[in-house]
């Protein structure tokens, strides 16, 4: 069985300041080959499936089907790179952020500021090749 460490994350912003750079609704597990997290904070949307969360397996509580169901319920394509039109971004860092620059711990979903400098501009198909990733092949994988 083929497994790929990472995330499977949605969220989503709001026009209201929230306690957190205005999101509404954040879902996400996050797998690093020694035990998945899962993370869920926000109003709970209408499209979501709330059975899911409750999986006894902690990655099938949030898995690419359900993050492609929930941007469809949006009008977002997310797994179509032409939905995205010709420009699109992939930040990377290998840097090890300060104990001050997360919020508030790596298990609890932190945020991570990453220097500009560090960055560098490609394109989808450019990030998808170094990384070793074939389109549409996330949902069939299973972690």
């Amino acid at each position: 069985m083929r497994r790929r460490n990472g995330l499977v994350g949605f969220t989503l912003f709001g026009p209201l300041e929230t306690d957190w750079m205005n999101e509404v609704r954040t879902v996400s597990v996050a797998d690093n080959d020694k035990k998945a997290s899962f993370f869920a904070s926000g109003t709970e949307q209408w499209f979501e499936d709330p059975d899911a969360y409750l999986s006894r397996r902690v990655r099938d509580r949030f898995t690419p089907e359900l993050l492609e169901r929930y941007c469809r319920a949006l009008g977002i394509d997310v797994f179509n790179p032409d939905f995205y039109g010709p420009e699109c971004a992939l930040v990377e860092s290998s840097m090890v952020p300060r104990p001050d620059r997360v919020e508030p711990s790596i298990a609890e979903g932190a945020r991570v500021v990453v220097e500009a400098a560090s960055l560098r501009q490609v394109s989808l198909a450019e990030a998808q090749s170094e990384q070793g990733i074939v389109p549409g092949e996330a949902l069939g994988v299973r972690w």
